[in-house]
């Protein structure tokens, strides 16, 4: 609930500690319980549980825009994503007297561009 009324714009980094934390614990709630990729964890699952619960905060990402960013989330998923989460902020900073939105958050734009970017390759 912290994180449901905010946007990307109001993220500090003496939040990362807290993020950190809850992103590890959804990635340990989040794992296939069983069959062929039982134990399995997903940092994609997290990214996207996390913006459902907060969509102008938690930007979505796959495997294809965390490598885009630089933050391939083989390794320490958690620390990665705080990384992609300064990045986005850092361009929702740069856009905002840029760019006119129409009610649409920043990073919804952001989101929509990677992906059709980087996902599917479409631009």
């Amino acid at each position: 609930n912290a994180y449901r009324s905010r946007d990307i714009l109001s993220f500090t980094d003496a939040e990362t500690p807290a993020i950190e934390s809850l992103f590890d614990r959804f990635l340990e709630d989040l794992k296939i319980a069983d069959g062929g990729l039982g134990g399995r964890r997903s940092p994609v699952a997290v990214a996207k549980a996390l913006h459902l619960l907060a969509p102008k905060f938690f930007p979505l990402w796959d495997e294809k825009i965390a490598k885009a960013y630089g933050c391939p989330y083989k390794t320490n998923p958690s620390a990665k994503y705080l990384a992609f989460m300064r990045m986005v902020k850092g361009l929702a900073a740069q856009l905002r007297n840029r760019i006119e939105a129409d009610g649409v958050s920043l990073l919804k734009i952001i989101d929509e561009y990677n992906y059709a970017k980087f996902t599917k390759d479409w631009i």
